[in-house]
């Protein structure tokens, strides 16, 4: 679990990290000042490569320097806008989710949850059955 990995102080400060590398950036707007990338940073290392956002009108240091390297090509190319496929009409008038539709949900994905760690525990003590 992330937690046990990663000090919640540390994944709650969002203004201080340390690009260690990037990877895959692309403008995120038509407009292209913002763009998106893997980003590895160092205060976070046990996630891997996340996703991050910089904007040209930067607010943190490390997304300044995110979009001045990527802009230098430290990364490779910067992917161009790729515009999202429009929204069928049919979904377009789709109700949203009412708040007592989603806590029903959130129920079921628990209930399931529990579901699969009994068959994990199950599949456990089989594979350790002579």
């Amino acid at each position: 679990m992330v937690s046990d990995t990663i000090p919640q102080p540390v994944l709650q400060d969002y203004q201080t990290r340390t690009i260690n590398d990037a990877k895959n950036p692309f403008y995120s707007n038509a407009e292209n000042t913002s763009l998106d990338a893997e980003v590895l940073f160092n205060e976070l290392l046990p996630l891997g490569y996340v996703p991050f956002t910089a904007r040209e009108e930067a607010e943190t240091i490390h997304e300044e320097q995110l979009w001045a390297w990527a802009h230098e090509g430290k990364y490779g190319p910067i992917g161009p806008y790729v515009a999202p496929p429009p929204v069928p009409e049919s979904a377009q008038w789709a109700a949203p989710l009412t708040t007592e539709a989603v806590i029903v949900l959130q129920q079921k994905v628990a209930d399931l949850e529990v579901m699969v760690d009994q068959l994990h525990k199950r599949i456990k003590a089989l594979e350790e059955a002579p």
